[in-house]
């Protein structure tokens, strides 16, 4: 392995354990907070409650405003149900791309800028409560990596680590990225009015320029109930009508792919304006009231279909 190649092996093990940390001593309100983030943030009008769930017929959204704080977190999105037996189900997916990088020379062949780029298109998601948008701004290959785990627990008070997982399946993939300009986007939407805990990753800056690591640990939000909340249904047609509206060409209509040991189902959705191609997926999450949304907008196909095929749901087989 040269130089250049250890380096990035060594910067992306330092993120990574950057977003994997987590406070395991946190107090029992309703958010616990690191380093030099507020010391507190009010949820209260949507605290957390073991009550029978609710869901919503088809074609019905209950989209109250969203009081939950949201950071962008654009790749990560690590969140838990809490089931009405005082058990847990723990989702975590974590999104990493990393240009050529010399650290040596502060030489870097790439940009991550975190912008909400389907706002400035005319795309909103409904009632999300995690995730966020970016943009890549690549000039030479980079390495993807796409980590997936899902964790059942007989415990509500469930934490980043695996110790109370009496169940446990983690998936890990690597891609080769072609140079470009890509947009992505990652979402995670409420089917219920269940209750949560999430921990949204905090970055440093609104630009990465992947020279310098740092990184406050994970912003711990506990027990809430998200006023919002959508039937699965509706959650697709929303988006692809706002899809529609921004003028976008229907290229695969919908593309069902095989359930697997994450998530239960999944749909695939690929639109093209001009020289742009858009890829949409929605992946219902197993054991958890969870959509995840997956947005990718480039120019070229093969750009877009490259990172498709590197954080798809499918597992590599977008």
């Amino acid at each position: 392995m040269n130089k250049t190649l250890y380096i990035i092996s060594v910067l992306f093990v330092i993120f990574i354990l950057t977003i994997t940390y987590a406070d395991h001593e946190a107090s029992n309100n309703n958010v616990s907070s690191h380093g030099s983030l507020p010391s507190q943030i009010n949820v209260s009008q949507s605290q957390g409650h073991q009550s029978e769930k609710h869901y919503l017929m088809e074609n019905q959204c209950k989209n109250d405003v969203n009081t939950i704080p949201r950071l962008n977190s654009f790749g990560n999105i690590i969140i838990s149900e809490r089931l009405p037996n005082n058990s847990a189900v723990r989702f975590n997916e974590n999104i990493i791309i990393i240009p050529k990088t010399d650290l040596n020379k502060s030489i870097t062949t790439g940009k991550m800028y975190l912008q909400n780029w389907t706002h400035e298109i005319g795309i909103t998601v409904p009632c999300y409560i995690q995730g966020g948008e970016a943009t890549l701004d690549n000039n030479s290959t980079s390495k993807g990596f796409h980590d997936l785990g899902l964790c059942i627990s007989t415990s509500s008070q469930i934490d980043l680590t695996n110790e109370r997982c009496i169940f446990l399946k983690t998936v890990n993939y690597e891609s080769e990225l072609p140079p470009g300009r890509v947009h992505m986007a990652t979402y995670a939407i409420p089917l219920a009015n269940t209750s949560w805990d999430k921990w949204d990753h905090v970055y440093c800056s609104k630009v990465i320029d992947y020279l310098s690591v740092c990184g406050h640990p994970e912003l711990w939000v506990k027990n809430f109930t998200s006023p919002c909340y959508c039937n699965s249904h509706t959650i697709i047609k929303k988006v692809l009508d706002e899809i529609d509206e921004a003028g976008f060409s229907t290229m695969v209509s919908s593309e069902k792919s095989t359930p697997n040991e994450i998530f239960s189902q999944i749909e695939i959705y690929i639109y093209r304006k001009g020289d742009e191609y858009l890829y949409v997926e929605f992946a219902q999450v197993k054991g958890l009231d969870l959509v995840r949304v997956l947005m990718i907008l480039g120019e070229g196909e093969e750009v877009v279909k490259a990172y498709a095929e590197g954080f798809t749901a499918v597992g590599g087989k977008g």
